[in-house]
C-alpha cells in the first residue's frame, strides 16, 4: 500500500481549484485566553497530536506533505469519519471534553493556529470528485488543493498555509515518535519511519540479546502497534515461519525469538527509504536516492526485549494510538527488560506525551505481570526442549572458541592442521552453547525471582 502510494504521489502531484462548500470561523482569538494549558511544546507535537486522532479512525494509509509554508495531512478510507464541525464549530468543547479523535485532532490544529496561518481548508472526496471543501477561517475564496490518488474510495485532507510565521518543523523528531504507528505513514513521499528500531541505552555493539518476544493483537488496529524487528534472527521458536522478515539468516541479534499468537491484521510497511541530512546521507547512500524497503509484519500488543543486561532498571515504552510517549520504568520489577506496549488507556499529563500513573496503571501492572509469567515459562520450555536455541547462533563465544581450540588441537597435538581447525570448530560449539545455555538459566531464574516476589506483594 504505502510503495504504490508513494509512487502515485509522484505521478499526481497536481494541484486543482476547488470552489468552497461552506465555511466555518475559528474563534481562536476568543478562546486563545482560556485554552493556553493546550499549548504544546512545538509543533512537532501538534502534528503527532493529529496523527493520534488518524489512528483512532483506522485509515488505510496517511500521508503529508510539508515545507516551511505548507502543510498538507491526508488520509484514505477510515474506518470511522470526522467533521470539521466537531473541532471548528464546537472548538472549546471539544478540547475542554472527554478523549476524543476530534479532540486529539483540535490540540493539534491549536499548535498551528498559534502561528497565525494565512489559510486552513478541510477538503473530502469520493474518489476524484470533490465532495466537500470548507474554508476554516470563513469566506467563500477558492482552495488550491492536492488531488488525492486514485486508489481510495474516500479521502480527506486538512490543509495550513502559512502567514508571516513559517513552519517549524522537524521530520526525524516527527518520526521518532512514530515509529510503531500500526498504519503506514508517508512523509513527502517516503516511509516517516524505519523498518527496525533499537532499545533506548542498548546500543548496537550490546546485542545479541537475550530473547524478543512479539505478542500480536486481537483487537482494533487503533488499540494496537507496528510490531518491528530490533534486529534479524536465525530462525523463529514455534515453528511460525510465515513470518518471513522475522526470521532472515542475516547476523544474528536474538538468541531466541518468540512471535505469540496469530498475525490477525497483517501489516506491509514498503516504500522508499527515509530521507536522512548531513553525514547521515554519506554513511548510507539509501538515505539519498531512496532506497526501496519493506516489511511483512502485523499488529501487536506488545514486544519485550530480554537485555544483555541482567540487572539495572527495566524501562517501559507506552505507545498510544501509534504515538511513542515519554519512557518509564517498569511497574513490575524485572531488571534488564524492555517492553514497548499499546496502551490506549493510559492517561497523559497537559504536555499529552508524559503518562500519568493512577487507576489505570493498576490495570497495567497485572497485564504486565500476566505476560511475564508466560514469558518465564516460554523460556523454561524452550530451554528443555532445545528450540531456543538455533545451530549457529552461540556468536560471541564461537569464533573466540574457534581460535583457542584451533590453536590448540594444532600445536599441542600430532593432527594434521584441517583435522585441527575441525575438532577446535566442534569444541567451540559445544562451549558456545554451554555457555549460552548457563547464562539463560540464570535469566530465566532472575526473572522468575522477580515474579515471585511480586506475587508475594499482592
Amino acid at each position: 500500500m504505502a510503495g504504490e502510494l508513494e509512487e502515485l504521489l509522484e505521478k499526481e502531484a497536481l494541484v486543482g481549484t476547488f470552489d468552497s462548500t461552506g465555511t466555518f470561523t475559528l474563534s481562536i482569538n476568543r478562546a486563545r485566553s482560556k485554552l493556553q494549558e493546550f499549548q504544546l511544546a512545538d509543533l512537532n507535537q501538534g502534528v503527532l497530536k493529529m496523527i493520534q486522532a488518524l489512528v483512532q479512525i483506522e485509515p488505510s494509509a496517511i500521508w503529508i506533505e510539508a515545507d516551511s509554508q505548507h502543510f498538507n495531512l491526508c488520509w484514505g478510507d477510515p474506518k470511522h469519519t470526522l467533521s470539521p464541525d466537531q473541532f471548528v464549530s464546537n472548538f472549546e468543547q471539544v478540547l475542554l471534553g472527554t478523549g476524543s479523535p476530534a479532540k486529539d485532532m483540535a490540540i493539534g490544529l491549536m499548535a498551528f493556529l498559534h502561528l497565525e496561518p494565512k489559510e486552513a481548508w478541510w477538503g473530502e472526496w469520493d474518489g476524484l470528485a470533490a465532495k466537500v471543501t470548507v474554508n476554516l477561517f470563513g469566506g467563500q475564496k477558492q482552495a488550491q488543493l492536492r488531488t488525492p490518488p486514485k486508489m481510495f474510495a474516500q479521502t480527506y485532507s486538512l490543509t495550513v498555509q502559512a502567514g508571516a510565521t513559517s513552519f517549524p518543523l522537524n521530520r526525524q523528531e516527527i518520526s521518532t515518535r512514530t515509529t510503531f504507528a500500526p498504519i503506514p505513514i508517508l512523509w513527502n513521499g517516503r516511509l516517516l519511519s524505519e523498518l527496525s528500531w533499537n532499545p533506548p541505552m542498548q546500543p548496537t555493539a550490546k546485542i545479541p540479546y537475550w530473547a524478543d518476544y512479539y505478542f500480536t493483537h486481537q483487537g482494533p488496529i487503533s488499540q494496537g502497534l507496528a510490531l518491528k524487528p530490533n534486529g534479524s534472527s536465525l530462525a523463529l521458536a514455534q515453528g511460525q515461519n510465515d513470518w518471513g522478515d522475522f526470521g532472515k539468516a542475516l547476523k544474528p541479534a536474538t538468541y531466541v525469538r518468540y512471535v505469540v499468537g496469530p498475525r490477525t491484521h497483517p501489516l506491509q510497511l514498503k516504500g522508499r527509504q527515509s530521507r536522512l541530512s548531513g553525514m547521515a546521507s554519506l554513511v548510507n547512500p539509501g538515505n539519498a536516492v531512496g532506497l526501496p524497503v519493506a516489511l511483512q509484519t502485523a499488529v501487536g500488543e506488545s514486544m519485550w526485549v530480554l537485555t544483555s543486561e541482567m540487572t539495572g532498571p527495566s524501562l517501559l515504552l507506552p505507545i498510544k494510538h501509534g504515538i511513542l510517549l515519554n519512557p518509564c520504568n517498569l511497574p513490575i520489577d524485572l531488571s534488564g527488560v524492555v517492553v514497548v506496549m499499546a496502551t490506549p488507556r493510559l492517561d497523559v499529563d497537559l504536555s499529552q506525551f508524559t503518562p500519568i500513573h493512577n487507576a489505570n496503571w493498576s490495570d497495567l501492572k497485572v497485564h504486565l505481570n500476566r505476560v511475564a509469567q508466560e514469558i518465564v515459562s516460554q523460556l523454561k520450555d524452550g530451554m528443555q526442549i532445545g528450540t531456543s536455541s538455533p545451530e549457529g547462533s552461540a556468536l560471541e563465544p564461537v569464533p573466540l572458541g574457534f581460535g583457542i581450540g584451533w590453536m590448540v588441537t594444532s600445536v599441542f597435538t600430532p593432527l594434521p592442521f584441517w583435522l585441527g581447525a575441525m575438532l577446535g570448530a566442534a569444541a567451540a560449539g559445544v562451549v558456545g552453547h554451554l555457555q549460552i545455555a548457563s547464562k539463560r538459566r540464570q535469566r530465566q531464574h532472575l526473572l522468575a525471582q522477580a515474579l515471585g516476589q511480586l506475587q508475594a506483594a499482592e
